[in-house]
């Protein structure tokens, strides 16, 4: 009986494959130009090699093919646009035809990401999930209704970095989680001292679903007929790693949910992203309780909050750093600023962006000059459209080329330098933010928050912290580069560095700040995090 399971999945997966290459090609006249293809295969050789960042190996494509390309794998059409105007033509304008996301079988379906709105095609669900954020965190006047307790969090991460510099990756990868956690859920993390193990479960799992949505990855995805075989034979691997994958995405959307039901409970919820919805869906429906529907979608949508914000925002962390170190002038300018501003005995609020150009300046380059998802969350169209003149072919996968119009040498002067200034009169360079956070409907849609909290730490840093390349045993400076660590996203592999007070006085700043503004006590002891997270490993 196995022995015929197996037969005829392989006979399966032979016919899908002769059926994508064969009876899809024939709809394959007016593509975007591209390499020829193999028989069946299609471009699969033109694919970007392992241990290379998939955006450099496509600007190579660029060269060869134009702003505007593509190639088909097995029958399926991908669209590479270097072309910024293209892809706002195609993604944002019309929208209604390129706001899909491309079917993934291993992490859609197996693992259960599908529940994740981000990844979601442009259905009902999708719209009603990404109304839910757009109404609480998507202005910046709805924004601004947590700069109090992001302020407090930056200011714990002062204190952190003060009394632990040579663990400065960790306090940024704390705080980034901690601040989206804080806002999302109400919930204050541990002190550094301690691994808190809503950290960790979110490193885990935007470890996992980056994985799990790399394209052509996973074998199931080209074939998804792979699906049907049993576990325990040779190639079906990914059902093991779909399981362990899916665990922690039951964790990821259930265990902080489950926290702020229970402040709730309690009376002792502080204000959140989720606080506010499940107030608003209970006040909504008869008897005060929340529908199926309602909760699954609150809590896979704050999901995608704190996964997709924590990413973005270490990346962005780490390029700052990294930038510090290559521009000092940059870093210099900035302190000045601050300090002619400000004065030396206050930091940074939020109050004060408009009253520090420079510094705001300083933000937008650094979502320039090192992007953390280079070539964007593909897109996929609904019905077949046209981009700069050639037919898009419904379900075909889009990449804008974020990167490259993030460099585009008739954009911006001399890319590659890191320079604030070019945002400022009489230059007035294109903000990059109008590419780096998506198009059309899936423009994200905490982009404010995380914008606030990332001029927050950069102008609070820049205030109290000198930063500058590491010294070795014999007193030489290290040099550093830019190293990425791609697959989706890409960030700054780790480098060293120096980072020390920029006086005793501003030390001391830091050490008298008044403890009740770093922010609530931990929220690790006064409820089981570690028992939730148990439960939902079963």
């Amino acid at each position: 009986m196995t022995s015929i399971l197996i037969t005829g999945v392989c006979v399966t997966a032979i016919t899908y494959c002769i059926y994508l290459a064969v009876f899809r090609n024939r709809h394959a006249h007016n593509l975007p130009p591209g390499p020829r293809g193999l028989p069946i295969l299609g471009n699969m050789r033109d694919l970007p090699p392992s241990g290379r960042p998939e955006y450099q190996h496509w600007i190579a494509h660029k060269d060869l093919y134009g702003a505007v390309s593509s190639v088909r794998v097995l029958g399926q059409t991908i669209v590479l646009i270097h072309d910024r105007d293209a892809a706002h033509e195609l993604l944002t304008r019309t929208s209604s035809k390129s706001s899909d996301r491309p079917t993934s079988e291993f992490a859609t379906n197996l693992c259960g990401y599908g529940r994740l709105f981000v990844l979601r095609g442009d259905d009902r669900r999708f719209r009603r999930c990404r109304k839910m954020v757009h109404q609480h965190l998507g202005t910046a006047a709805s924004a601004s209704r947590f700069d109090e307790p992001q302020d407090a969090a930056t200011r714990r991460y002062l204190l952190q970095v003060l009394n632990s510099p040579d663990s400065l990756f960790r306090h940024l990868a704390n705080h980034a989680g901690g601040s989206v956690l804080r806002i999302t859920y109400g919930y204050a993390m541990s002190s550094a001292a301690e691994a808190d193990p809503l950290i960790e479960l979110i490193e885990l799992s935007v470890s996992q679903l980056g994985l799990a949505i790399v394209p052509g990855a996973w074998a199931v995805d080209v074939v998804p007929a792979l699906k049907y075989l049993p576990g325990w034979c040779p190639g079906a691997g990914f059902k093991q790693t779909a399981r362990r994958f899916g665990r922690v995405a039951q964790q990821m959307a259930n265990v902080p949910f489950e926290f702020v039901l229970g402040r709730m409970a309690s009376g002792t919820q502080r204000e959140s992203f989720v606080s506010r919805l499940v107030a608003q869906h209970r006040e909504a429906t008869p008897g005060g309780t929340l529908t199926p529907r309602d909760e699954d979608e609150i809590k896979t949508t704050a999901a995608v909050m704190y996964l997709g914000g924590s990413d973005t925002i270490v990346t962005a962390l780490r390029v700052f750093v990294l930038c510090m170190i290559l521009f000092p002038g940059v870093q210099r300018r900035a302190q000045e600023e601050i300090d002619s501003v400000l004065g030396p005995r206050r930091l940074p609020a939020a109050s004060d962006r408009h009253r520090l150009p420079y510094v705001d300046a300083l933000v937008k380059e650094a979502y320039r000059w090192s992007p953390a998802v280079p070539l964007g969350l593909a897109h996929a169209t609904s019905e077949e459209a046209m981009c700069g003149g050639y037919r898009i072919p419904k379900g075909a996968i889009i990449m804008p080329a974020v990167w490259w119009f993030l460099h585009d040498p008739e954009v911006y002067s001399r890319p590659g330098d890191f320079d604030p200034e070019r945002y400022l009169e009489p230059r007035n360079e294109r903000d990059p933010r109008l590419d780096a956070f998506g198009y059309g409907r899936r423009l994200c849609p905490g982009r404010y928050v995380a914008d606030t909290i990332l001029y927050l730490t950069f102008a609070q840093t820049l205030a109290a912290f000198d930063i500058g390349k590491a010294v070795d045993e014999q007193g030489k400076e290290i040099d550093v580069e830019l190293e990425l660590g791609c697959g989706v996203s890409c960030f700054p592999k780790e480098f060293p560095y120096a980072i020390a007070p920029r006086s005793p006085a501003h030390a001391d700043m830091i050490r008298r700040m008044d403890a009740g503004r770093l922010g609530e006590a931990t929220d690790l002891d006064c409820m089981d995090i570690r028992a939730m997270m148990r439960k939902w490993d079963e």
